[in-house]
């Protein structure tokens, strides 16, 4: 168990991502090429903080006349995911966590687990701009995310 972790000097004065035995521990400033955690860990990993964002084209729905079909309502998502400790999604009503971990999880205070799957999510609403995203997938948490697909399933009305 360690609590003062060195070789760091290249990212001295940095602020950067700790993540400890697995599970995130949010952020330090490296100072004297080092950083120290509290409590400590056995394996630590540290990196610049980064954003990753995903959204999908617009849909191609058109009307036998031409004209782009409004409103629509995204009614089921379906990410295939692998190897994935993350995901965070917006269908709408702002970013919110998708979670994995199941209520048969034995130790809940453990490191995230991996998990490799499809995940169904539902979702709310009718949009009127067909333009924008109907979803978007964010994050910054220091944590693997693969998605392989996204499935969806659309409503529309004329």
């Amino acid at each position: 168990l360690r609590s003062n972790w060195t070789g760091l000097s290249h990212l001295e004065g940095r602020e950067v991502e700790v993540l400890a035995d697995g599970a995130p521990r949010g952020t330090a400033t490296v100072s004297g090429g080092a950083v120290a955690l509290s409590p400590g860990a056995y394996q630590a990993q540290f990196g610049l903080p980064f954003w990753h964002v995903i959204e999908p084209l617009p849909p191609e729905l058109l009307t036998a006349a031409g004209a782009r079909m409004a409103p629509l309502r995204l009614v089921r998502l379906i990410f295939r995911v692998l190897e994935s400790k993350a995901l965070e999604a917006d269908l709408g009503r702002g970013l919110q966590p998708i979670p994995f971990r199941r209520f048969d999880t034995p130790v809940l205070d453990a490191a995230p687990p991996s998990f490799s799957g499809d995940v169904r999510v539902s979702a709310l609403g009718w949009r009127r701009d067909a333009m924008k995203p109907l979803w978007r997938i964010a994050g910054k948490a220091p944590l693997p995310m693969t998605l392989l697909s996204v499935t969806t399933d659309l409503r529309t009305n004329d």
